[in-house]
């Protein structure tokens, strides 16, 4: 999938009432990663669920990557409130093998929780900080559910 289609199929929405607060603007840097980072994941499960031995892990690679569309919506309209431009989005690297990308995968998500975390705790918005948390938590999942998928290989 282009970088482009990726994007549009990422589109939509993001459920939150009213504005930002600007005092947030220190995070924008973290933000524009948080974007990239969200879109590579969309992209590289894309391709890890085309990689799948079966259904079951085929859907469940398929549901997290619609968790990362969430989340890229939400850091693309955090990012839009807070004045801030949409990043450019260097290609991203992509599995080659299974069960070297639920490796990976694991890995990744793991790293973009801990990363979210801190995004949240430095947040002084609470709209942006709940966004984060949630994220986090959805980045926690995903790796269990990945290290899961790895024990039964």
């Amino acid at each position: 999938m282009g970088y482009q289609v990726g994007l549009r199929a990422m589109g939509g929405q993001m459920g939150m009432q009213g504005g930002m607060a600007f005092t947030n603007m220190f995070l924008i840097p973290d933000i524009s990663r948080a974007i990239i980072g969200e879109v590579h994941a969309y992209q590289f499960y894309q391709r890890l669920a085309e990689l799948a031995p079966n259904e079951q892990d085929r859907q469940t690679i398929l549901r997290i990557q619609r968790d990362e569309a969430k989340h890229y919506r939400w850091f693309s309209t955090i990012l839009s409130n807070l004045g801030g431009q949409q990043p450019q989005i260097p290609a991203g690297e992509l599995p080659i093998s299974f069960r070297d990308g639920v490796r990976t995968a694991i890995n990744h998500e793991l790293e973009t929780a801990a990363f979210y975390q801190d995004v949240a705790y430095r947040a002084t918005d609470r709209p942006i900080e709940m966004h984060f948390t949630h994220a986090m938590h959805d980045e926690q999942r995903h790796a269990s559910l990945f290290q899961l998928m790895l024990s039964s290989l």
